[in-house]
């Protein structure tokens, strides 16, 4: 049993390690080819036995990731973990249990992840259009949508500063919004993060509370949803509440696997 850096070489290898399970997390493996699984803040590292590799490790920045197929124990990386930069670790819930058996949490954050194969037909409401924003003026609209509901109040004061983000984000990487109009109002919208080859991370749902439970947020999310399986990106989410659970399953969403997100009190590298 050895433990070594990985590298692009390796990608193979890597695959096999995944096996059936590739497609639930394709996200992890585009940022692995994203990054040419190498960088001042990239590493990555691999178990292996009579050649085979067993196990994967990514610390990315500040986070941590174990991969194993079959829960398999990190204890061969336990020399290697005193030396890397980490406060998070996040990942399968009970990996991340065997990784920080040997560390104090700060806070711990147990959601789900899911994520789409074929998005579900929705009808479309009658006087409603889809569409991606592509001016500043709907990035405007996007911000008083979102601080229109609760859980985004903590962008409340910064218009300004939030579509200069914003436009930059969206200039400079696939990553897109995707919003209902109705009536001439922007009611619902959602983006994407960190979009790469096979896959899109999933955020910012959010529809306007004099707007709910008209299925908006349902209908915003299959477009989409759609628009990316049409491009050969899986879309994937985390999620904690059990509503947006709902719409998500009512979108095509198909869970992987319970998410645990555990913050540690100390950087490890220190």
């Amino acid at each position: 049993m050895g433990v070594r850096r990985l590298t692009a070489a390796n990608h193979t290898e890597v695959l096999t390690l995944f096996g059936n399970e590739m497609d639930h997390y394709h996200f992890l493996l585009d940022d692995l080819i994203w990054n040419g699984y190498a960088g001042e803040h990239f590493l990555v590292f691999g178990e292996f036995e009579s050649g085979r590799l067993m196990s994967l490790l990514l610390n990315n920045f500040n986070n941590l990731t174990y991969y194993s197929p079959d829960d398999r124990e990190p204890e061969a990386y336990r020399h290697i973990l005193r030396q890397l930069s980490f406060a998070k670790v996040s990942g399968p819930d009970s990996l991340v249990q065997r990784v920080c058996r040997d560390y104090t949490p700060s806070r711990n954050t147990l959601s789900h992840l899911g994520m789409v194969k074929q998005a579900v037909p929705l009808s479309r409401s009658r006087g409603t259009a889809v569409c991606t924003i592509t001016a500043r003026e709907e990035l405007r609209e996007h911000y008083r949508l979102l601080v229109s509901a609760e859980e985004y109040a903590g962008l409340s004061g910064d218009e300004e500063g939030y579509i200069s983000r914003e436009w930059n984000r969206l200039a400079s990487s696939p990553d897109r919004t995707v919003y209902l109009r109705t009536d001439g109002r922007m009611v619902a919208a959602v983006s994407t993060f960190h979009e790469r080859k096979q896959s899109a991370l999933i955020t910012g749902v959010v529809t306007h509370p004099d707007f709910r439970n008209k299925g908006y947020a349902a209908q915003v999310l299959t477009a989409l949803f759609n628009l990316l399986l049409q491009e050969g990106k899986f879309p994937y989410l985390f999620y904690t509440n059990p509503a947006a659970r709902s719409v998500y399953l009512r979108a095509g969403m198909v869970e992987i696997c319970p998410w645990r997100v555990t913050l540690l009190e100390r950087d490890n590298g220190s």
